[in-house]
């Protein structure tokens, strides 16, 4: 193989995006999470996160009666460890059979501003 073609290669190889699959799980279950792609999907969900360098990809986590939740996608979220040393420890993870790691999303209940709940409406959780 000449030096240009491996140059060709190494490129082509680093264009491509990383896939990972996640776990991720919802407190409380059910939120909706709208994925980078644009798909929505219920948790807890298996979910194949794709990563690439400079690419901004984020997410959304919603259910009624509490905040939304957006965050980005970054590497160090997805991946919990080495991929070299995950594959050698454990093969399966090279072919995607189980998630790389579980993320779990705790999403706050909706409230209004401070200053105007009561001492009863926190005692009985109706603060919104």
């Amino acid at each position: 193989m000449t030096y240009g073609r491996a140059l060709v290669l190494l490129v082509l190889l680093g264009c491509n995006a990383c896939a990972y699959k996640v776990e991720v799980i919802s407190r409380p279950p059910g939120a909706l999470m709208t994925l980078p792609t644009g798909e929505t999907v219920v948790l807890p969900q298996e979910v194949d996160f794709r990563w690439k360098p400079l690419a901004r990809r984020r997410v959304q986590v919603s259910t009624p009666g509490y905040r939304t939740m957006e965050f980005a996608v970054t590497r160090r979220l997805i991946r919990e460890t080495n991929y070299l040393t995950d594959v050698v420890g454990n093969p399966s993870e090279a072919v995607g059979d189980k998630p790389r790691r579980t993320l779990e999303v705790v999403l706050v209940p909706e409230h209004g501003p401070a200053g105007t709940w009561t001492p009863e409406s926190l005692e009985s959780g109706t603060a919104h």
